[in-house]
């Protein structure tokens, strides 16, 4: 196996030409990828929509790679109301349509429908959290 790569990641820019980051092959195969991985590979998310946003993203990925789901995330962006759970656990069958039709998109039923019944998981899941916080904020 091969190991990482090191790589100039434009410390020098900022005055430290000493600092290299250290990239793993699998990235170097085009530009959002390696964006992916100097800027949120292996950096925890802490934001309810950027959950959301790599949950579907997963669904979306099952029996596909992870590179067609970085280089397809503007076009999940657009149809999934911007990764917004709320609006997407709203969403009827005639967004479904509107997202199978979309120019682009990874054409499942199942997968859309899978992330449309996460987002209302989700939903669930974020107002759990917000009683138990409100519940031991009182006591």
């Amino acid at each position: 196996m091969a190991g990482p790569i090191f790589a100039d990641t434009g410390a020098n820019q900022i005055g430290r030409e000493d600092i290299k980051m250290a990239r793993c092959p699998w990235c170097l195969g085009n530009e959002k990828m390696i964006r992916y991985h100097d800027e949120e590979w292996g950096v925890p998310v802490h934001e309810d929509r950027k959950q959301f946003e790599f949950l579907m993203m997963e669904v979306m990925q099952c029996g596909l790679n992870w590179n067609m789901m970085i280089q397809k995330r503007e076009i999940f962006r657009g149809c999934f109301d911007g990764f917004d759970f709320d609006k997407v656990a709203a969403y009827s069958e005639e967004d479904i349509e509107r997202i199978m039709e979309t120019e682009g998109m990874i054409r499942s039923r199942r997968k859309i429908e899978a992330v449309i019944h996460n987002a209302k998981c989700f939903q669930e899941i974020t107002i759990s959290v917000i009683c138990l916080i409100a519940l031991s904020q009182s006591s």
